[in-house]
């Protein structure tokens, strides 16, 4: 299974992907603004990452994404602003403005998808570029 997040724009508070598993559209992401890998303020640089099954307290079943460098906890998971994310990774299947941020929508609907179609897997790597 081949899962990526391409950045396709990136502001000030936020940064948006769109994630495609095995070269289609799943969903739209929502993650912080690249502040130097900085926990719970930046989102995780460019590169592949090993992703597990976590049954996390707060968000449910989900993804971790491991081996980011000075870091750990980081979750897919759902919200809608920059607000939500606490250096993770939020789903979306739509996008737009919420109070002058930009936002993802219908976050538990990209969460359900993303899950439904990694529920065969145990593992997968995850690679993230920048197209900005």
């Amino acid at each position: 299974m081949e899962v990526k997040i391409h950045r396709v724009e990136k502001g000030s508070k936020e940064t948006l992907g769109v994630l495609t598993i095995d070269g289609r559209i799943c969903c739209y992401t929502l993650e912080l603004p690249f502040l130097d890998n900085a926990k719970d303020i930046s989102c995780i640089p460019v590169g592949t990452y090993k992703c597990i099954c976590k049954s996390s307290p707060k968000f449910g079943d989900t993804w971790e994404v491991l081996s980011v460098p000075g870091r750990e906890g980081i979750l897919f998971h759902s919200g809608t602003t920059h607000a939500d994310t606490h250096g993770c990774i939020i789903f979306g299947r739509d996008i737009g403005w919420y109070n002058d941020d930009r936002a993802v929508f219908n976050s538990r609907d990209a969460k359900t998808i993303f899950m439904t179609s990694t529920k065969n897997v145990s593992e997968f790597n995850l690679t993230i570029s920048d197209e900005v």
